[in-house]
């Protein structure tokens, strides 16, 4: 069964964040542990996104920035 779709006041937030309140918090989802982001949205979900990249092992990947400026390299954060 799928789960429920985010509320439309959620659904600018990437995955694995959530909002309660006005703070944020990721949540890990190999062991369902949460981690409190604090109250800035902006911080929030740039936290989120890096963590979520490093989860799913994408941060080795290359990024758009290398392409735009030519480089090769890839950014690991």
């Amino acid at each position: 069964m799928a789960a429920r779709p985010r509320s439309r006041k959620h659904k600018d937030l990437p995955p694995n964040l959530y909002e309660s309140q006005g703070h944020y918090q990721w949540r890990d989802p190999r062991d369902g542990k949460r981690y409190g982001l604090g109250t800035d949205k902006t911080d929030a979900i740039n936290e989120a996104v890096e963590a979520n990249l490093m989860i799913y092992n994408l941060q080795n990947k290359l990024r758009l920035s290398g392409q735009v400026t030519g480089g090769r390299y890839y950014d690991s954060w």
